[in-house]
C-alpha cells in the first residue's frame, strides 16, 4: 500500500512480524494497551496512538493517509488479525510461454517492480516484474522452461 506522511509518499508492506517502507525491511513487535500501541522497531520501542487520520508517535504528531483506491483512516497495526494471503510472495506465470531470460538470482533482494525474468509468449517478450520488494528466495524455473498459466517461477521473501 502506499501513505502518504505529512505530504510524502511511502510504499509500505505488511508481512506478520516484518513491514517494508520504500524497500526497507524492520522486525515489528506490536503490543495494545487499550487505545494506544507500542510498536517496538528493530528493538526500539515507540508508543502510537491513532486519533482519525493523525498517527502520534511518542507524542509527536503525523497526518496519515492511504494513497491509491480511495483516502481512508489508518488501521491499527495489528499482524496477528492481519489474514495471511496463501501467495504471497510467489510470482505466478500468467500466461503460458518459454522463460528466455532470468534477471535475477537467488538471495538477491528485488525493489517492487523490478523486472525479474522474460518470458516469450505469442511472439512478444513479457517481463516479469517484482510484485513487492523482497529477497529471491527460490528461482522454480530455468531458462528455456516451458511454463504453463499460474505455474510458480520465483518466490519472494
Amino acid at each position: 500500500m502506499k501513505l502518504n506522511i505529512d505530504g510524502k509518499a511511502y510504499y509500505v508492506q505488511l508481512n506478520q512480524d516484518t513491514v517494508s517502507v520504500d524497500g526497507n525491511s524492520f522486525k515489528v513487535q506490536v503490543r495494545r494497551e487499550d487505545s494506544q500501541f507500542t510498536i517496538q522497531v528493530n528493538g526500539r520501542p515507540y508508543k502510537i496512538e491513532l486519533q482519525g487520520r493523525t498517527v502520534l508517535v511518542n507524542g509527536k504528531a503525523y497526518r496519515v493517509e492511504t494513497l491509491g483506491a480511495g483516502v481512508r483512516t489508518p488501521t491499527p497495526l495489528a499482524p496477528k488479525t492481519v489474514p495471511r494471503v496463501p501467495d504471497f510472495g510467489v510470482v505466478k506465470a500468467l500466461m503460458p510461454g518459454r522463460v528466455i531470460s532470468i534477471r535475477v538470482r537467488e538471495g538477491a533482494e528485488v525493489k517492487e517492480d523490478a523486472v525479474l525474468m522474460i518470458i516469450e509468449a505469442m511472439k512478444m517478450e513479457n517481463e516479469i516484474r517484482a510484485p513487492q520488494g523482497g529477497m529471491v528466495k527460490r528461482i522454480a524455473v530455468a531458462e528455456g522452461t516451458t511454463v504453463n498459466n499460474s505455474d510458480v517461477l520465483i518466490v519472494l521473501e
